[in-house]
């Protein structure tokens, strides 16, 4: 080594940079002002060789090895900055590379790649102002500006890399282009952002990567991108590089654009959710031009079978086999039925392509306590609570976000914004609701702290959960949000400016649940349980509500679909119609997964949701009071309901009948005089039902009953649904009635009249006999007092 160049040397600083364990490697490597000349230094473990190539035509200049490992230096006669490259021989193989040097390009200086098409005042990539906004927790499109971005430096073309690792002594970029070496692509701290900055030129899309970081312990850890939308295990290298996040190539071209400008849901409409799995979205296919056309079938088959929304589940990359919370393995990439965003975005078009609305699982409650994902990301406790009774759940097994710190904030509401904007989410279902707003929840004592008021609620989470939805209504005001909580906590639904949440609507979970507990019990039992059936009406309008028989809920409840086990295949039939039927006639929008009913119900369940649309009682003032009155709420005996559905332009009754007894002609008051006339019955043998349904219009009594001047007799079949319409009478009908009564009348009268003259005839024949009678009784009377008779025997 030639003396000047070992004069502009730091030996000492050398060491961080061959030891990994420096936060600013830049400050050495790359090219330096170095009096008249430039200063180029590499460390290329494994190369045998390294000259750097410069000029036009380029010119050779070969570096010196200033230590075995594996550092290399040169000084380039230039005083400004050259543009250069490197030719690397491999130690091993012999292969001559030739690479841009990361740390000539700095990333502050990265622009979005060409294909985005931004104006220079569009592209952002490095704006220090945008990072600001991630520390302060009000970065709405984190993900835009985190993580591994195809971008241009000083035009040369790559992959920037950026990640937040406060705490940590050293961060790398690894991957199977550098070996999976830590020491070849030592990321920068950047002073301005406080994040791990790289920008690594000549990168495509498709690769694999992942972040080496060393704790200040000394430890080296192995961590994926938090913010990458798509993983692959790469079992093919050593055992812990299973995991690497992958670049995906943003060339997906939406084909919904005129959809987007709808309006998406309007309050007081038809909101009929068909919650799926991406397995039942694909139809089990594999080949990407088999699961696109299964994508358009499935679509076209959810319309026809009268679905508003789709509800689809594990969209997003979480531990499936965790029933009893939503354990997010990762906050932006796709699950693995989707395989990628590609195959998402398809899903959504196709979807869109129907007149479905999509919505979105998003589950901020929690994340995977996998060593190679967030926990402890940078050695310490970066996204949990450093204590354990804050930051873990013992009964779960998962770690919980600390909400108040601003980074985080930032992190988890770009993840929902992501959702709306990249995947075109027209609803979020916020998923755990209850395991956020309560600090205790599902913890023992001992396991759990209380807030600085003594309570039991998760101050930051509630704070959280306000801001997300704040968030979502100002920037997508036609987005649903809607939150599946447990627990009964009020004003969920209430809007923010009432010191409510803001939610649009409620999982109704206690619905569900007293109606499969009382489906478990014994039919001679359910007189005593009756009050199960009629407590959702006493708070069915303290908030919007949603009847979910949801996958999720099913798989969590104690008794499941255990009213499908009934051993009279009949009933068990009917008690599997009359389940989404009675949760389709109550009050509060639906969601149903078909995948949790016995098989062959498509047919039924088409019928059902379209009597549902074509039903504006059960739909129109879902909200308000008027728009449900009780018939009958105290056949406690017979296990029957009977109630009235209604809005501006129909009145329905419905009749539901949970116990194993047919009850025909069941007498029912009703609201007015008219004709009831039947649009949909569960036990119809269209549907397999035995065929007790109401086949005539039946007209209304003037005959009191449950304190109403008319009423009906209908037949209730055991375990069924009965939907009635009111149809009042036409005025031609009511000319018709008018003139049959005035008939009814005179005829009446008519048969009165002779009815009168008949009794006069008779009356006058009775008196005629009775004065006859009375006449000769007078004369024998005579006779007798005389002695005639006497007498006149004795002469003879």
């Amino acid at each position: 080594m030639t003396k000047k160049l070992y004069r502009y040397m730091n030996w000492r600083e050398m060491e961080g940079i061959i030891y990994s364990d420096t936060d600013e490697p830049g400050e050495l490597l790359g090219p330096h002002t170095a009096g008249s000349q430039t200063l180029v230094q590499t460390f290329l473990p494994g190369a045998d060789k390294v000259s750097v190539m410069m000029g036009n035509p380029e010119k050779e200049y070969p570096m010196e090895l200033a230590d075995e490992e594996g550092y290399f230096a040169v000084l380039l006669p230039v005083k400004k900055q050259p543009e250069y490259r490197f030719k690397v021989t491999s130690k091993e193989t012999k292969e001559v590379l030739y690479l841009h040097d990361p740390y000539a390009y700095p990333a502050g200086e990265c622009l979005y790649s060409e294909e985005k098409k931004l104006t220079k005042a569009e592209d952002t990539l490095s704006d220090p102002a945008q990072m600001q906004l991630f520390h302060m927790g009000t970065q709405y499109h984190a993900w835009k500006y985190m993580g591994a971005h195809r971008a241009v430096c000083r035009g040369v073309a790559g992959v920037l890399f950026r990640v937040w690792a406060p705490e940590a002594v050293r961060v790398s970029v690894i991957g199977k282009f550098n070996g999976y070496d830590g020491r070849v692509h030592q990321m920068n701290r950047s002073t301005v952002t406080d994040l791990f900055e790289l920008f690594i030129p000549d990168l495509e899309a498709g690769i694999g990567y992942q972040y080496e970081i060393r704790k200040k312990n000394g430890d080296i850890v192995i961590k994926a991108e938090p913010y990458a939308t798509k993983f692959y295990d790469d079992c093919g290298e050593e055992e812990h590089h299973y995991l690497l996040a992958r670049l995906e190539r943003e060339d997906y071209a939406w084909k919904d654009g005129a959809w987007k400008k709808k309006q998406i849901y309007q309050a007081g409409g038809a909101l009929h959710i068909c919650e799926l799995s991406a397995e039942t979205l694909f139809g089990g296919e594999t080949e990407e031009k088999k699961r696109i056309a299964a994508l358009q079938a499935k679509a076209k088959e959810l319309k026809e079978a009268g679905y508003t929304h789709v509800s689809l589940q594990h969209t997003i990359l979480e531990n499936t086999n965790n029933h009893s919370v939503h354990e997010t393995v990762a906050f932006y990439a796709a699950g693995v039925y989707f395989e990628s965003t590609a195959v998402i975005k398809a899903a959504v078009d196709a979807l869109h392509a129907e007149g479905l609305s999509v919505i979105f699982e998003w589950a901020p409650g929690c994340f995977s306590k996998a060593g190679e994902l967030l926990s402890e990301y940078d050695g310490s406790c970066l996204y949990e609570h450093l204590d354990v009774r804050q930051g873990f759940h013992n009964r779960y097994q998962v770690k919980l976000f600390q909400y108040a710190r601003p980074e985080v904030k930032s992190f988890l509401l770009s993840s929902l914004s992501y959702l709306i904007e990249e995947l075109h989410a027209d609803g979020i279902r916020v998923c755990d609701t209850s395991f956020m707003l309560y600090l205790d929840y599902g913890k023992q004592n001992g396991e759990w702290i209380a807030n600085l008021y003594g309570g039991n609620e998760n101050l930051d989470a509630i704070a959280f959960l306000k801001n997300a939805v704040s968030m979502v209504k100002n920037a997508y005001p036609d987005v649903l949000m809607i939150t599946d909580e447990a627990s009964g906590w009020q004003n969920l639904t209430t809007p923010l400016a009432e010191d409510g949440f803001g939610f649009d609507y409620k999982w109704n979970y206690a619905l569900v649940n007293d109606l499969l507990r009382y489906l478990t019990i014994p039919y001679g039992d359910r007189r005593n349980a009756h009050h199960e059936l009629t407590l959702s009406y006493l708070y069915m309008y303290k908030e919007r509500f949603i009847n979910a028989l949801s996958g999720d809920y099913i798989l969590k409840s104690d008794c499941g679909l255990a009213c499908m086990n009934i051993e009279d295949a009949y009933l068990r039939a009917s008690a599997a119609r009359l389940l989404p039927a009675y949760l389709m006639v109550h009050p509060g929008a639906k969601l149903l997964n078909p995948s949790f009913l016995p098989q062959g119900m498509d047919a039924y369940l088409t019928a059902l949701n379209q009597c549902y649309l074509s039903s504006p009682a059960l739909a129109a003032w879902d909200e308000r009071e008027e728009g449900f009155e009780w018939m009958n709420a105290i056949s406690a005996n017979e296990s029957v309901l009977l109630f009235l559905r209604k809005s501006p332009e129909q009145t329905l009754l419905v009749g539901v009948n949970f116990s194993d007894q047919a009850w025909m002609s069941h007498k029912s008051g009703v609201p007015a005089d008219g004709k009831y006339k039947e649009i949909f019955n569960t036990d119809s043998e269209e549907f397999g039902g035995s065929g007790i349904v109401n086949a005539r219009v039946l007209k209304a009594k003037k005959d009191e009953c449950d304190t109403r001047e008319y009423s009906i007799r209908i037949n209730l079949a055991p375990m069924s649904v009965a939907v009635l319409a009111y149809v009042p009478y036409t005025e031609k009908e009511l000319s018709q009635m008018q003139e049959k009564e005035e008939e009814r009348k005179r005829k009446q009268a008519e048969a009165q009249r002779k009815k009168d003259q008949l009794k006069k005839k008779k009356e006058k024949i009775k008196a005629s006999l009775k004065e006859e009678l009375q006449r000769k009784i007078a004369q024998a009377e005579a006779e007798i007092a005389s002695g005639s008779e006497y007498k006149g025997a004795k002469k003879k």
